[in-house]
């Protein structure tokens, strides 16, 4: 079954954003590399992104797109969003997205439409995107905590 984001149309506008927050103490930087949406342990970024890169995932494999949908948390206020990844899900998604990253960065995926009509961001920052959301993952997954995420 879908999740949120693969089951709602979403506009080149619509507002709104995706948040994956790593566990861990609030001091502790995921990455020191600057980013718009990487914030301590949070990584924030519009929805539209997601559900674009949701879509695009989907292309390739639609189980981990779900997966990852699935991930994505909720609408649902009294959803904690509270996400354990098993080793081989963290597997099967890091491929999925490595994949999607690379032909981001070779400029496929996307038309230049496409991309003008989401907004400000490039094809190389999607894949940042995608990078910063592994972070979380990878996070959750080596201190065997779960990892929370919610669109708002």
């Amino acid at each position: 079954m879908a999740g949120w984001y693969l089951s709602q149309e979403f506009a080149p506008d619509t507002p709104g954003s995706q948040v994956f927050l790593a566990p861990g103490p609030d001091e502790v930087r995921l990455s020191e590399a600057p980013t718009p949406w990487l914030h301590g342990r949070l990584v924030q970024f519009p929805g539209r992104y997601w559900h674009r890169l949701l879509l695009a995932i989907a292309d390739d494999d639609a189980a981990v797109a779900q997966l990852l949908d699935r991930w994505s948390g909720s609408a649902d206020p009294d959803d904690l969003g509270e996400q354990s990844p098993t080793p081989d899900d963290v597997a099967s998604v890091r491929q999925a997205v490595e994949r999607l990253a690379t032909r981001l960065r070779g400029g496929n995926v996307l038309s230049d439409e496409d991309l003008e009509a989401l907004g400000p961001y490039t094809r190389d920052d999607m894949a940042r995107m995608l990078d910063a959301v592994m972070l979380v993952v990878d996070e959750a997954a080596a201190t065997g905590a779960p990892f929370s995420a919610w669109p708002e």
